[in-house]
């Protein structure tokens, strides 16, 4: 072979094999330098648990491991986007989420079955049993029967009392009395609250003189956009669902299909500072008051121990004890700034103590409101300090109030179903259709007599006054049609006043006067651009050619069922 092949043949093969290094340079860089994925799933418990490898509840990470910034990442082994963190058994330490998810791929907190998160009482604000502060796209899940409780924490000994000469087992109390929350998240967007049961959080002792405000479920505050808190069960806390924002504008907060009982207030949605709230939602929850057991004094002026200031706030004295006590309460606090919100298709029922302020009490600047498809039944006692529906406005406030079907108690005084109320000399637009209104001692009581009413294809029935606006009353239904008669439009016109003949459940019997009566509120509710309005159960409205009054849409026998 002469030199020429020889230099050729050599200088190929020295090209092959610098092509062929370079290629598996390569790879191995792929293995060595790239970033692997997070884990898809990780077992967390109390302590380690078996190989302590995070692959099973039988080989858990621990608490403390979750709560370490450096195992949260995008590395194999890490909790990253897309990962899911399986809790396991009963956690009595606190969780904090150290990181975000990503858009599409969330972090999901997932209790295993019979999991909980449990101890004699947790922190407030962001020191809750779980909590995120400034995070988002992520889920906390409940599985199956995922449980967060205080197992010791409530009125304590030495501050019960007996207005009525009645022994208060000392079962009842308990060692602690701290304010506690079950789940703390501050500052977050883009996340997801379900399928928890939330319970004991603070256990008070009906009508005790324990003046402490202690106690949230859920505490979302300075809350950001897009949030979803739905299919609770949520029990014993002052308040069960808080979601408030001080300077930072939020946009599309649902609250839906919980259940709670033994609240002061079950849910709250407020502004407590220079911000907006937008697309906001209450819908779909059933609410159940405790009767005496938020019963109470804020001052507790008269009783031996007042640990939140004696002879402050409201005065209780000569047993006279009283709470702010509410089923659903929303408010915002400056002007300029609105809370536009729906509640709808709610069941609320029950008693919230002697001085309940109102089932549903919309304040100050909430608006534009609109409060529809709601059953609220009123208590054995002496009913709402204002209304079954309350709208307390400060400004040109915008109320929609319609098929509703609400249900008071007897003729006493107080218990009232809608009641406007208006502070600094608002003239509040309130649009008032198609609701049942039962056995109140007023259907419709304008406190000042400002507002501008539009009342129209209502049902009264066994009220003491169909109506009062200032310091007139109408008894009659004709009397209150006839009450502004100077104005363009009477009052309640095609209203009226007959025996609505509902079912046990509240629907409409085939037999009711309400059946086609109401008017149709496409426009107002925004069934519009290829939308349907629906009652209560999802019947779409109307079924035959006019609207029915009240929360439910007659269909045909049987079919209205809960």
């Amino acid at each position: 072979m002469n030199s020429k092949h020889t230099i050729g043949l050599t200088l190929k093969k020295g090209i092959r094999n610098i092509f062929l290094m370079s290629f598996f340079l390569s790879v191995f860089s792929l293995f060595v330098y790239a970033p692997a994925c997070p884990a898809a799933d990780i077992y967390v418990a109390q302590g380690s648990t078996g190989t302590g490898t995070g692959n099973s509840c039988q080989s858990a990470r621990s608490i403390e491991w979750f709560n370490n910034p450096a195992n949260w990442g995008n590395n194999a082994g890490q909790i990253g986007s897309g990962a899911t963190v399986h809790f396991c058994g009963t956690i009595s330490s606190k969780a904090f989420i150290q990181k975000s998810g990503l858009p599409g791929k969330p972090i999901t907190f997932l209790f295993e079955p019979d999991a909980r998160f449990s101890a004699p009482t947790w922190g407030a604000n962001d020191s809750a049993a779980i909590n995120a502060s400034s995070k988002e796209y992520f889920i906390i899940d409940g599985g199956e029967n995922g449980t967060i409780e205080c197992t010791d924490n409530g009125t304590p000994a030495g501050n019960r009392y007996s207005p009525t000469g009645k022994s208060i087992e000392p079962s009842l109390t308990r060692t602690n009395s701290d304010n506690t929350y079950g789940i703390g998240l501050r500052q977050c967007s883009n996340f997801e609250v379900k399928n928890l049961t939330i319970k004991g959080i603070y256990r008070r002792v009906p009508k005790s003189n324990d003046a402490r405000r202690h106690g949230r479920a859920i505490w979302i505050a300075s809350t950001g956009s897009n949030i979803s808190i739905h299919g609770n069960t949520i029990s014993d806390a002052y308040l069960g669902i808080y979601a408030y924002t001080s300077s930072t504008d939020a946009d599309n907060i649902r609250i839906f299909n919980n259940r709670l009982s033994n609240h002061s207030t079950a849910i709250v949605v407020a502004l407590a500072g220079k911000a907006n709230i937008t697309n906001a939602s209450i819908s779909g929850n059933t609410i159940t008051g405790g009767g005496e057991i938020w019963q109470g004094c804020w001052g507790c002026k008269g009783y031996p121990d007042c640990p939140e200031g004696k002879g402050t706030g409201y005065t209780c004295e000569g047993g006279d004890v009283w709470m702010h006590c509410d089923g659903i309460h929303t408010w915002g606090n400056y002007p300029g700034h609105h809370l536009a919100i729906d509640i709808f298709n709610n069941r609320i029922q029950g008693s919230f103590g002697t001085h309940t302020t109102s089932s549903i009490f919309l304040e100050d600047f909430t608006t534009p409101a609109r409060v529809y498809n709601n059953v609220v039944e009123g208590s054995t006692f002496a009913g709402a300090q204002n209304g079954l529906i309350a709208l307390i406005s400060r400004g040109s406030n915008d109320y929609t109030i319609c098929n509703n079907t609400l249900i008071g108690t007897g003729n006493a005084i107080r218990n009232n179903a809608v009641y406007l109320s208006n502070r600094a000399n608002a003239q509040p637009t309130v649009n008032i259709k198609n609701n049942i209104i039962i056995d109140c001692y007023i259907g419709i009581y304008d406190n000042q007599g400002t507002s501008a009413i539009s009342s129209d294809h209502n049902l009264f029935y066994d009220n003491a006054f169909i109506g009062r606006s200032g310091s007139t009353w109408y008894r009659d239904l004709s009397g209150w049609q006839s009450s502004r008669a100077n104005e363009d439009t009477l009052l309640d016109r095609n209203s009226l006043n007959k025996n609505p003949r509902l079912t046990s459940n509240y629907n409409l019997s085939k037999q009711s006067p309400a059946r086609d009566k109401g008017a149709a509120l496409d426009k107002e509710l925004s069934c519009i651009n290829g939308k349907t309005c629906i009652d209560i159960t999802g019947n779409i409205r109307p079924y035959n050619l006019q609207w029915d009054i009240g929360a439910y849409e007659y269909v045909n026998a049987g079919s209205n069922s809960d």
